[in-house]
């Protein structure tokens, strides 16, 4: 897995917790502590993170991941191509996959009205 903490909050222990508990081989990038964000900036939409796409085309890699600064949300990158995936996409397939019935999913404002739609697939309430 590669992964790009942004030089935030993460940069600590996203590496870790993914090696220790989630078994995972990780390679980061931009991990060390950079309230300026000198690496790249701190949100992570496609423009921003031409590394950690590069490196996944690299190869050996099953997934790429990077966070905003504050470490509240993740991006994906997916081991065909290193193709992005945003967000509210990637949210949709977690939910998808995890709710169950009657369960309440809570997102931010800025969310889709794809995860809506997901719930109600699943039978949850919604938002």
């Amino acid at each position: 897995m590669a992964l790009d903490t942004g030089n935030g909050a993460s940069y600590r222990t996203s590496p870790e917790l993914l090696s220790r508990y989630g078994g995972a081989s990780v390679t980061t990038l931009n991990s060390n502590p950079d309230g300026l964000f000198t690496a790249r900036p701190s949100e992570p939409v496609e423009a921003n993170l031409k590394a950690l796409i590069s490196t996944v085309r690299s190869g050996g890699y099953d997934l790429g991941v990077a966070h905003d600064g504050d470490a509240d949300r993740c991006v994906f990158v997916d081991e065909r191509g290193g193709q992005f995936v945003d967000g509210d996409r990637s949210l949709a397939l977690i939910v998808r996959h995890t709710a169950r019935n009657g369960d309440v999913v809570v997102t931010p404002v800025s969310t889709s009205d794809a995860i809506e739609e997901v719930c109600s697939e699943v039978g949850g309430p919604g938002l």
